[in-house]
């Protein structure tokens, strides 16, 4: 799976067990003959997007995770806010 080549889903979990503290992980892959999606919702401490480069971390883990996404030609869409978790979702399209 063209995910799975490029790291995305160990990486995604890594970063929320390791940054978010979160005790909860969701991951749903979904497709069609049209797209693949990843989605990964977590249970963890949220952020502010524009402190994604804070104490706790560099930011590197989420732009690796968008510059791997772009790679095979994908989407990356993060959601996230301090005190609700946070949600990543990947998507591929067909032929990409």
């Amino acid at each position: 799976m063209l995910l799975t080549r490029v790291g995305l889903p160990e990486r995604v979990v890594g970063e929320r067990r390791q940054v978010a503290l979160s005790t909860r992980v969701s991951i749903v892959l979904e497709g069609d003959s049209a797209l693949v999606r990843l989605k990964i919702t977590d249970n963890g401490k949220g952020f502010l997007r524009q402190s994604a480069a804070g104490p706790a971390g560099s930011g590197w883990g989420l732009i690796i995770m968008r510059e791997r996404a772009d790679l095979v030609g994908g989407s990356f869409q993060l959601k996230t806010e301090p005190g609700a978790g946070t949600s990543i979702i990947i998507e591929i399209k067909e032929g990409s």
